[in-house]
């Protein structure tokens, strides 16, 4: 296939899936259509490529693990889209997150979950409560 006159490597050039073109659209969109390109998004079998690469309209099996985590970059990604009607699509997300609190609402995502870039491990993402 040529695109320009040139020939392409691989297919990836043509999928508005990239993490780069996802960033790049945030919020530049007709407001019509934005809904459909990020429903397009959730749906995409391969996810966001170099973020996710699995469908991110399912949820991830277990907490505790680097899916998730690398799951959970991609919904930040998502979630800089303001348009009402992607915000809604994102519900879903937001149940998951609340079902998964546990003691004084925080969530544990477990030495799993560390893959040295995204996550590191700590003992607290919080400053001293005092």
């Amino acid at each position: 296939m040529k695109v320009l006159e040139l020939k392409l490597k691989g297919g990836r050039l043509l999928d508005f899936t990239l993490f780069y073109q996802i960033s790049l659209l945030t919020n530049v969109l007709d407001k019509t259509i934005e809904p459909n390109y990020f429903e397009y998004i959730l749906n995409h079998e391969s996810g966001i490529y170099y973020i996710y690469d699995k469908k991110i309209s399912k949820i991830p099996k277990t907490l505790k693990s680097k899916e998730t985590s690398r799951y959970i970059s991609a919904i930040e990604l998502l979630a800089k889209y303001e348009n009402n009607n992607c915000k809604r699509q994102l519900d879903y997300v937001k149940k998951w997150l609340k079902n998964n609190i546990e003691i004084e609402d925080k969530w544990d995502m477990g030495k799993e979950s560390k893959d040295g870039i995204y996550l590191p491990l700590s003992d607290s993402w919080k400053k001293d409560e005092n």
